[in-house]
């Protein structure tokens, strides 16, 4: 799949850089011999790095909350790769793509799903205490 090209990069002049085999979309779109991103490696050093964080740490904040966290994560690693993606996807409102627009949306919702869980947390921890 990575040396289909399918999910190209833009140019670069970076030791990064990766020039694909003719035939593929990036060869195609850009021509002979130019290096592009890899999104595609990024994106999986990316996951890797969040499921290798997720993983070790053994802070229980960061385990009761591991599908809230892996969410807000991966929509900021989304949200930044879109910026190198040479592929054109649509845009809206602009030069955000649809993916940028999703991934601010999926930490709206981590956001609010953090918030309603801390404060029921909150009162159920009111509940227990004795008053003083």
């Amino acid at each position: 799949m990575f040396f289909g090209g399918v999910l190209y990069g833009g140019p670069t002049n970076s030791f990064l850089g990766v020039v694909f085999p003719e035939g593929s979309l990036a060869y195609r779109e850009y021509g002979v011999g130019v290096a592009v991103w890899p999104v595609q490696l990024f994106e999986a050093l990316g996951l890797f790095c969040i499921f290798a964080f997720l993983l070790l740490v053994k802070h229980k904040r960061i385990q009761d909350n591991r599908l809230y966290i892996y969410l807000a994560a991966y929509a900021v690693l989304r949200f930044l790769l879109e910026f190198l993606r040479g592929d054109f996807r649509g845009g809206l409102f602009g030069a955000a793509s649809p993916a940028q627009f999703l991934s601010i949306g999926i930490l709206l919702f981590v956001g609010v799903m953090l918030l309603r869980r801390y404060i029921c947390n909150k009162k159920a921890g009111a509940a227990w205490h004795a008053p003083e």
